[in-house]
């Protein structure tokens, strides 16, 4: 059985890929416990000191798997998932890279808000579009209120609209917009190289305290986001807009 999460360790540097290109790397319960169990070795290795995240195939990710989360055990255990994920991602000990291409939709575009750095393809498309299904994009939000202007928040969150790489850019949703997935994952090696360059407990702690700074609250931001998300995935909209996902129709609100 294929991995869901492939590993590729360079020195000082291991990348993390989804692999589920078949279906852009949508997330399940079995990719994110790998991802979660990738995340938590490579902070027990003190040799590694930059993770960079990108997708197999020519997406990141579209996000939840929809079909998986039509049972609604499931669906929750997703948003706990994920942010379990992010708050790895965000308090790891090396500085986290994300390497974008494709869709990068709510919570494969949470998975990137969440990492120290973000490199897009011109061509990306990032969104939040999971209103439209009834369920709501609120475990991704706190890592997107302090990187976006209250105005480019809330037209993300709330408008369901694609925004493409070089909006992501303008809006500062990603640090650099290159040309290709190529060029994206040169940028992200280029600025691991920066980062082992430098002392590793300097870098750790400038981290560190860079999250106290813009991230002192997200513990309890991340609490609520999710608890959000249980109560509304837990109502009858919720339902019916997966069940039309699922059956390729409108969904009747």
């Amino acid at each position: 059985m294929s991995s869901l999460v492939l590993i590729d360790a360079a020195p000082g540097v291991t990348t993390l890929t989804l692999n589920r290109p078949e279906r852009r790397n949508a997330l399940t319960l079995a990719m994110l416990e790998e991802l979660i169990s990738a995340l938590e070795s490579a902070a027990r290795d003190t040799s590694v000191r930059a993770l960079i995240l990108r997708g197999a195939g020519g997406d990141f990710s579209s996000g939840f798997d929809l079909i998986e989360g039509q049972d609604v055990d499931t669906s929750l255990r997703h948003g706990e998932l994920l942010c379990r994920a992010q708050m790895l991602l965000a308090e790891a000990p090396q500085v986290t890279i994300a390497a974008v291409s494709g869709y990068a939709l709510a919570g494969g575009g949470a998975l990137i808000a969440s990492c120290d750095y973000a490199v897009a393809a011109a061509d990306a498309k990032f969104g939040y579009p999971v209103l439209k299904v009834g369920i709501v994009p609120t475990p991704g939000m706190p890592f997107l209120r302090h990187e976006l202007s209250d105005r480019d928040f809330r037209t993300l969150v709330l408008s369901g609209e694609l925004w493409d790489g070089t909006k992501a850019g303008d809006v500062g949703l990603v640090n650099r917009v290159v040309g290709s997935i190529e060029e994206a994952m040169a940028e992200a090696n280029r600025f691991a190289e920066l980062i082992l360059a430098s002392s590793p407990t300097a870098v750790a702690a400038t981290k560190k305290f860079a999250n106290v700074l813009t991230r002192g609250d997200l513990r309890k931001e991340m609490d609520d986001a999710l608890q959000i998300y249980r109560e509304v995935r837990r109502g009858s909209e919720a339902q019916e807009g997966l069940a039309a996902f699922a059956e390729k129709r409108k969904p009747i609100w």
